[in-house]
């Protein structure tokens, strides 16, 4: 359960920081338990920089900022900050469980 739990701590960093940051940042804290052998290496390094990369897109971290300052002027922004506030909460939510099962449990 620890790798679910950095899966979701690096997700939710990601939201409002850099991903390759989050990633430097959460690689320190797995491994004590990869040296332990309480979790496989690869598979939750994996899972943890897809966790991180999936919530890129928020209006909160830097790239997601760059994209929403970027859109074209006859696209309403608020639609498209509606639509990165409502995928980066799926996101959040959702897909590092899916990516902790299929990197860390399978």
């Amino acid at each position: 359960m620890i790798g679910l739990f950095l899966c979701y701590l690096v997700s939710i960093a990601t939201g409002v920081a850099f991903t390759i940051g989050t990633i430097s940042m959460s690689v320190p804290l797995s491994t004590s338990f990869i040296a332990t052998g309480d979790l496989e290496g690869t598979g939750l390094i994996t899972a943890m920089a897809i966790s991180a990369a999936i919530s890129d897109i928020s209006p909160f971290s830097t790239s997601g900022a760059l994209f929403l300052a970027t859109v074209a002027p006859v696209v309403d922004k608020d639609a498209v900050l509606r639509s990165q506030v409502i995928y980066t909460a799926i996101a959040v939510c959702f897909l590092p469980a899916l990516a902790w099962f299929l990197f860390v449990i399978i």
